[in-house]
């Protein structure tokens, strides 16, 4: 008896049934997927099976099976004849492995294999993936011609407001030169005017001097305070009245006693010398009746846990250096401090305002009168949480050797807001894409201060860019997304070119264009949809500042009264 050893197959008869029963049940049939051995055996009834050919490529030979192998065992349980061992292989299915008990020769051996998949049943789910990545292809195809007939409308609105918009244009020209001739006749009352503006200007000018004659005995004033609080003694902390009685640590000052005592932001003042602590006034006062090198004992209140910490108080050496914040020991600096928040805040509103009124005159022309219809996809670009930040530089260091990338690294610090914006403006779309031609890497000059030492960092945000052939570029402070972006560019050419999402070396195919739809009218589309965007974070961006310019003057007047 002679039969290929082809899963399910126990006999002719058998593979006929078994085919016969999965063209009845689909669902069944698909489920089932049984195992491949690849040999042919023969044998009389009652004895074991002998393999008489194993076709090339198979499990059973990549397994070691050979021609004239006896396989006595399958799993350790005995073989059986021909049909008995037909029967095991096929309650198999395929990728099962089996241990094989041959007897070649005289020696007993036990191969294990793994059962392959039929060549009928790898050929049929091949051409099932390819009839499913047909239709994939096809939907696709269906989803582009949709959008080009959104963008197709998207431009004719965007023309009828353009229409729209000239003919406003026409219409404010008209008034203009209406207003034109009512000025004429206004020309004559402004005359009589400007000897009387002459007069309040001559009384601005001199309110003016006496003004700044009057800030600077004060700045004297403060420089000879300051000089006195040289000798005073100084703990070097920064501190926040919260809520309720909470006072605690915002800042620590570096190579300061609260440093030197391993003191840490966020923690809660709960004592001092043994006296309760409820205000910032508290602490001030406490120290102020101290001397350099006296110690003091704080009780503070870190992560849920009551810590006792002792510290030597030291004294003031001079004027901070620009990325240490001032530190709050006298009963004046927490509203300076406070006054110094505001102005970051300002400086924030005032750029970001800069930047989308750029954008809002770039694009007046194109700006249309109704808004255009909102996209429903909006252009891939890293999100916040996605920028893959590295905090390690000689990581990043090693990984641009192997990627050929340039290096780019940022210093900065929790504290500090330009900091803040400027890591905000890495986290813009148009920035953010163009991480992926650097291995970024942030250093936080507070944790890690000998890589700034090393670096000479005298001031933040500095970031500094190196590319393989060693050449560098940087800058300090605070810059625009456009200006940021532009920067990178120029460090970089190839960061303008990288797109979110996509492999440098995987290139995707293009979708064929439709018919009857160009370049321009997907460009139109998008353009509007951006200067909608540009517009609402411009309104957003004038009432922060109406809202911190209002906080300002407030902290002013409260300044002004200390």
């Amino acid at each position: 008896m002679r039969l290929p050893l082809t899963l399910p197959s126990l006999s002719l008869m058998t593979l006929l049934c078994v085919s016969a029963a999965a063209a009845q049940n689909p669902a069944q049939a698909e489920k089932s997927n049984p195992g491949w051995l690849g040999v042919i055996v023969e044998g009389r009834r009652g004895e074991a099976s002998k393999i008489v050919e194993v076709d090339a490529g198979s499990p059973a030979a990549h397994a070691g099976l050979a021609v004239g192998d006896v396989v006595r065992a399958v799993d350790g349980a005995e073989a059986g004849d021909v049909d008995a061992f037909l029967s095991k292989i096929a309650k198999k299915q395929a990728g099962a492995r089996v241990v094989l008990t041959i007897e070649r020769g005289s020696a007993k051996r036990d191969l294990p294999v793994i059962l392959g998949e039929r060549p009928d049943v790898a050929a049929a789910r091949k051409a099932a993936e390819k009839a499913a990545a047909a239709k994939a292809a096809a939907a696709k195809a269906t989803a582009a011609k949709a959008a080009a007939e959104k963008a197709a409308a998207a431009k004719a609105s965007a023309e009828k407001a353009a229409a729209q918009k000239i003919a406003a244009a026409k219409a404010a020209a008209e008034k203009v030169a209406a207003e034109k001739v009512a000025a004429e006749k206004a020309r004559a009352a402004e005359a009589a005017a400007r000897e009387k503006a002459r007069a309040s200007a001559a009384r601005a000018a001199a309110a003016a001097e006496a003004a700044r004659k009057a800030s600077e005995s004060s700045a004297k004033q403060q420089a000879e305070q300051a000089a006195r609080q040289s000798g005073q003694a100084f703990l070097g902390v920064t501190l926040d009245q919260r809520s309720g009685d909470d006072v605690a640590i915002a800042q620590v000052t570096p190579k300061s006693a609260a440093q030197n005592a391993r003191l840490q932001p966020r923690d809660v003042v709960l004592e001092i010398d043994g006296k309760r602590v409820r205000t910032t006034e508290d602490v001030a006062s406490h120290i102020r009746s101290k001397k350099p090198g006296d110690a003091v004992v704080l009780s503070i209140l870190r992560d849920g846990k009551k810590i006792r910490i002792d510290a030597t108080l030291g004294t003031r050496q001079g004027a901070v250096a620009a990325r240490v914040p001032t530190a709050v020991d006298a009963s004046g600096e927490q509203a300076r401090l406070e006054l110094e928040r505001a102005r970051e805040a300002l400086a924030r509103a005032r750029a970001s305002a800069a930047e989308a009124a750029a954008v809002k005159e770039r694009s007046t022309k194109e700006e249309p009168k109704e808004p255009a219809p909102e996209r429903e996809v909006e252009r891939a670009a890293p999100k916040a949480s996605e920028i893959a930040w590295g905090n390690e530089l000689e990581a990043a260091v090693r990984n641009a050797k192997k990627s050929g990338k340039s290096v780019l690294v940022v210093f900065t610090a929790a504290w500090s807001g330009p900091c803040r914006m400027l890591l905000a403006g890495f986290e813009r779309p148009e920035v953010a894409r163009r991480l992926a031609a650097f291995e970024a890497v942030r250093i936080d000059v507070d944790e890690k201060e000998a890589i700034a030492d090393a670096y000479d960092v005298d001031s933040i945000p500095y970031v500094l860019a190196i590319r393989p052939d060693g050449e560098k570029s940087s800058f300090t402070g605070y810059l625009g997304a456009k200006e940021l972006a532009a920067w990178l560019d120029g460090v970089e050419p190839r960061a303008g070119k990288s797109k979110a999402g996509a492999q440098a070396k995987a290139p995707v195919a293009a979708v064929p264009q439709p018919r009857g739809v160009d370049e321009p009218s997907r460009a139109s589309s998008d353009d509007i949809a951006d200067l909608q965007k540009q517009l609402r974070e411009l309104v957003e961006a004038q009432n922060r500042m109406r809202e911190q310019l209002d906080h300002l003057l407030e902290l002013a007047r409260r300044e002004g009264k200390r």
